[in-house]
């Protein structure tokens, strides 16, 4: 990012596109993830760039950039203008990369998980962060393809007899895989909780807000606001023009872009709190009157290449734009390898941490009033 005097705020220009769009379809074997890719530079590229953006129009003979229709080829003929160009604003990149079976696994976990709605889980069990990806996890062990996608079905149509027949499955091998003992006690009430109450946890059907592109979204805000700076302001962010979830990502946009979430090692809580970062609204425009949205649609195909090992090294201008757009990206991701590694590390810092004797004592007395509590709870409304 560029560097600034005392006090000084700098602005920031985005550009986000999309790559691997298949609706609410999350099931597509020939396209199993979902990218965006957001270019953020301190000009605006579509004025600044006007002059570049048509003589490499005309070089190529085409009436818009696209990664994928242009080809490794015709895109090394641009490499290194595209290059020099994004050097000389210091331009960066946020990446977000979505596996969508991860989604709906993810989404069954939440239901399941959500204490609000499942009298048999501990509030603490639901809002811990490295509680809640712990049985997550666990759930994910259990749930399989087939299961995943029926769940996704039956939370369309809030089908209970098809969201049953799926806990039964999940419960079964949770008995067959699941060797801790606690946490194995747990999700068992939690599935016996749900299997008796359907209708309590499959409250309504799913709609355009339980998107990959909603929820790539929400990743980008939270990936812009970790990597860049409290001085950093996000002027102007054109986005790709979204017909199908243009309005949902709008209003998920304005809800959450100056919203910051953290997680308190101490506490194990996620945590909010508000942090300027954005102080504009979200344009949708379309791709051909925009060479920012063009430039990052080459980065994001070069980029979701490499995120996949698909891109074999090339030695060219290609090669070294790609290079660049690597070394100037953060990717957040939402995989099941991600949410793997996320909890890895949350619990290896936190069992990293000296812990004293009254502290353990404490725990052991909070660990017995909740489970009284949650044990008293699930009780007094089984089977309603």
């Amino acid at each position: 990012m560029s560097k600034r005097k005392k006090g000084r705020i700098i602005p920031l220009f985005a550009y986000t596109d999309e790559s691997g769009n298949t609706g609410q379809n999350l099931f597509d074997p020939a396209q199993p993830y979902f990218f965006t890719g957001t270019l953020l530079t301190n000009v605006d590229v579509d004025v600044e760039g006007a002059k570049l953006h048509s003589e490499l129009l005309g070089k190529l003979g085409v009436k818009e950039l696209h990664g994928n229709q242009l080809g490794f080829a015709k895109v090394n003929l641009i490499a290194k203008e595209i290059r020099l160009f994004l050097e000389a604003h210091d331009a960066t990149f946020v990446f977000t990369q979505i596996e969508k079976r991860h989604h709906a696994a993810s989404r069954f976990c939440f239901a399941i998980l959500d204490s609000d709605y499942n009298k048999a889980v501990s509030p603490f069990h639901n809002l811990s962060a490295i509680f809640h990806r712990k049985l997550a996890l666990d759930i994910q062990l259990c749930l399989s393809h087939g299961d995943a996608r029926d769940f996704w079905e039956a939370f369309e149509s809030v089908n209970l007899k098809m969201f049953v027949g799926i806990l039964e499955n999940v419960k079964m091998r949770v008995m067959e895989r699941i060797s801790d003992v606690r946490g194995g006690a747990l999700l068992m009430d939690a599935l016996d909780w749900a299997n008796a109450n359907p209708g309590e946890i499959l409250r309504g059907a799913r709609t355009k807000v339980d998107s990959v592109n909603v929820l790539a979204l929400d990743l980008l805000v939270a990936g812009i606001h970790k990597f860049t700076s409290k001085y950093n302001r996000i002027v102007v962010f054109r986005h790709d023009v979204q017909d199908q979830f243009g309005k949902e990502i709008s209003a998920n946009f304005e809800l959450g872009k100056n919203v910051k979430a953290d997680f308190g090692i101490e506490s194990l809580m996620w945590g909010m709190s508000r942090s300027e970062r954005f102080d504009c609204s979200v344009e949708m425009l379309p791709s051909e009157k925009s060479f920012g949205l063009q430039l990052v649609d080459i980065a994001l195909c070069l980029a979701s290449q490499a995120f996949l090992g698909a891109y074999e090294p090339r030695q060219d201008d290609c090669a070294a734009l790609c290079d660049y757009i690597l070394k100037a990206g953060y990717l957040q991701d939402f995989t099941s390898d991600g949410m793997q590694d996320s909890f890895k590390r949350q619990y290896e810092e936190f069992m990293a941490r000296e812990i004293t004797p009254g502290q353990l004592e404490n725990a052991r007395q909070f660990r017995d009033q909740m489970e009284m509590t949650r044990v008293r709870r699930m009780n007094s409304m089984e089977g309603s």
